[in-house]
């Protein structure tokens, strides 16, 4: 989604301290995106860092048959792709690093933080 986008709230840095990846994309009100302009510049350099806390949480995604539910997927914070299964977070992963250009934190950095 673009500014233009009249179906479409692009958030923009300073984020609120309590924004996270539910608040983003939030089933109830599913307009919410980050711009990924915001993370990183014309040449593909980090601007800021991705923060953790807009990551999906652990146990998203689900397992569950049939058709896609906003509640059961995982959906981009600068998109409006959708994943589910067991292997949902990965993938999401993958699309946001590789279509989106945004650095993540890898598994092991982050948890060496703590």
């Amino acid at each position: 989604p673009t500014e233009s986008d009249p179906d479409a709230l692009i958030l923009h840095p300073p984020y609120a301290p309590k924004l996270n990846y539910v608040a983003i994309v939030d089933a109830k009100n599913p307009s919410k995106f980050l711009d990924e302009k915001d993370f990183v510049d014309a040449k593909g350099n980090t601007i800021q860092e991705y923060p953790y806390r807009f990551e999906p949480v652990r146990g998203v995604g689900g397992l569950k048959s049939g058709p896609i539910e906003d509640t059961e997927c995982l959906r981009c914070t600068f998109c409006r792709k959708k994943y589910r299964g067991k292997n949902s977070k990965s993938m999401w992963r993958r699309h946001v690093q590789k279509s989106h250009k945004i650095k993540l934190q890898n598994y092991r950095e982050r948890n060496s933080k703590h």
